[in-house]
């Protein structure tokens, strides 16, 4: 209670949502609406319903991930690409005793990354999302193990290329989450490293 409300739900399904985003199109568009304008989701949610019920199964893993993503990065940052990712400009921190949550991995911690880095990250693993034909709903190709290896391995080009977008933007995760150059490039950047993967 109070961590999330049916907005962030509605937007962050929209990361994931492969029927009004198709990743098989020759032009694949991104949900950028999700972070910034918020309203435009609930719009699409009360425009194409069915859409966000299919992806019911995966709603829990989606929230884990968001937070796994949330949380993990600087660690990854500090251990895999450079030192200091508490003094990014894409990151959100607590002064003294208070810390964020994260509630679906259990853990917390003085930082966490800002939503206009977040959401683009997130919303390039939704190349792993499919639609079951016989069910009609949503799931993730190879599995949600497969989502968090993709993630692991991606993780320093993302975090990396997210922060020089920070750069080039004068340091604004609004910004960089309103860049659609960024999350086209985040896009693609997880789908050739899946291709690659599945090809040698």
């Amino acid at each position: 209670d109070g961590v999330l409300d049916a907005r962030d739900i509605v937007a962050l399904l929209s990361l994931f949502n492969v029927e009004l985003h198709p990743v098989d199109d020759e032009v694949t568009s991104h949900p950028l609406y999700a972070y910034s304008q918020k309203a435009q989701a609930l719009k699409r949610f009360e425009e194409h319903p069915d859409s966000f019920i299919r992806m019911r199964p995966i709603l829990k893993e989606i929230l884990r991930l968001h937070d796994i993503v949330r949380f993990d990065f600087r660690k990854i940052w500090n251990e895999r690409i450079g030192s200091r990712a508490g003094g990014m400009r894409i990151v959100e921190s607590h002064k003294g005793q208070r810390k964020w949550q994260f509630i679906f991995i259990g853990k917390e911690s003085q930082y966490r990354l800002a939503n206009g880095a977040l959401y683009p990250i997130l919303s390039a693993f939704r190349w792993f999302v499919e639609i079951d034909e016989d069910t009609g709903t949503a799931y993730w190709r190879g599995g949600f193990d497969s989502v968090l290896k993709a993630w692991q391995d991606c993780a320093p080009v993302l975090l990396r290329a997210t922060h020089e977008m920070s750069k080039s933007v004068g340091y604004k995760p609004n910004a960089v989450g309103k860049s659609v150059s960024h999350w086209e490039s985040l896009f693609n950047n997880v789908a050739m490293r899946d291709l690659k993967s599945r090809n040698r």
